[in-house]
């Protein structure tokens, strides 16, 4: 019969604290971004097309946290074909992910709570509702780098100027 190494043991007792722990860490994290719709306008959408701006804030007043954040049609799972500049069709599918870090008490604008996609019959565009919500999050170590940039094109729908109150 093999006997047990004491250490090991202490070793596999340990490993259930560590993962509640930090389980436990990114729950808090989590709890500590706020997405909020504000009462700003989106660039490009009237007054009675209700499209606002939504915002991610961080409320912890030390800790920067990477959000990930995501971004689905309503009804969900839509999906829409587009065309890029040269005229090939393009699949915008919902929901689309998006990983975001923000710094201690930031509030920055993630995206606007509709966008518009191309109408198989006229009279228009067609105004798609947006739903933003948060996925996970966890605290970054001081120093810590970013991620690499995602692709942008996906999220041509919510660049930064689409964010831009049209005050």
């Amino acid at each position: 019969m093999k006997q047990r190494n004491g250490s090991e043991f202490t070793a596999w007792a340990l490993m259930p604290a560590t993962l509640l722990t930090f389980s436990h860490t990114n729950a808090a994290a989590i709890d500590e971004i706020k997405v909020e719709v504000s009462r700003e306008s989106c660039a490009g959408f009237a007054a009675n097309d209700k499209s606002f701006i939504v915002y991610a804030t961080n409320t912890s007043l030390n800790q920067s946290i990477d959000a990930n954040l995501k971004y689905d049609s309503s009804p969900a799972q839509q999906h829409f074909i587009l065309f890029d500049a040269k005229l090939n069709p393009i699949t915008d599918r919902f929901p689309k992910y998006h990983a975001r870090r923000l710094a201690p008490r930031e509030a920055a604008p993630i995206g606007c709570t509709a966008t518009y996609r191309a109408s198989p019959q006229p009279p228009g565009p067609l105004r798609v509702a947006l739903v933003i919500t948060k996925q996970t999050a966890s605290y970054v170590e001081p120093n810590a780098p970013e991620a690499a940039p995602e692709d942008a094109r996906p999220f041509a729908a919510f660049s930064s100027t689409s964010w831009r109150s049209s005050d």
